[in-house]
């Protein structure tokens, strides 16, 4: 079975480098998270056109920053994906600790208007500034292809994070 994994923060969510990280761990921080609509709205339409694929990869500081966290995905997303969601201890790589099942790891890069100024990233990418409709649209085409491609092997990780993509795909 294919999984398509959205990254929280920095793609569904905005993420304020500005906050600290006494900030970040408390337990109401994730559910006043400007979301970043045109992902949001991608997400929610690709949840719907592949059941039980979609879950979220997020680092979190705490019990309560967690719950927090799974109580937004629930609310935006829908409890089913909520219940399939990874969270790691911050810091940790998420590409280490997602648990899946493909033979093959696609990263898709989301520009977020403060990233991509390195050129690091060579792979599959979308931005989240453009019009909700788009960005889900070509998701949605990046998905299908590598899906097509590789059919019922392919863990798809969605991220702002270059480096957790490079990782992802070398892993």
């Amino acid at each position: 079975m294919n999984s398509i994994i959205f990254d929280f923060d920095g793609t569904l969510y905005v993420w304020d480098s500005t906050k600290t990280l006494e900030d970040v761990g408390k337990a109401d921080y994730p559910l006043t998270q400007e979301h970043m609509w045109p992902m949001l709205y991608a997400a929610q339409r690709i949840n719907n056109e592949y059941p039980g694929m979609e879950k979220i990869a997020s680092a979190v500081l705490n019990d309560g920053c967690m719950r927090s966290k799974i109580r937004r995905i629930s609310k935006d997303i829908g409890s089913d994906v909520a219940n399939r969601s990874v969270f790691t201890v911050f810091g940790e790589s998420k590409a280490d600790k997602v648990a899946t099942k493909g033979t093959k790891k696609i990263g898709i890069k989301v520009y977020n208007g403060i990233n991509g100024n390195h050129g690091t990233w060579k792979g599959f990418s979308v931005r989240a500034t453009s019009d909700p409709e788009i960005c889900y649209k070509q998701l949605k085409a990046i998905i299908d292809s590598v899906i097509s491609d590789y059919k019922d092997g392919v863990d798809i990780l969605i991220s702002d994070f270059s480096k957790e993509l490079i990782e992802w795909e070398a892993a």
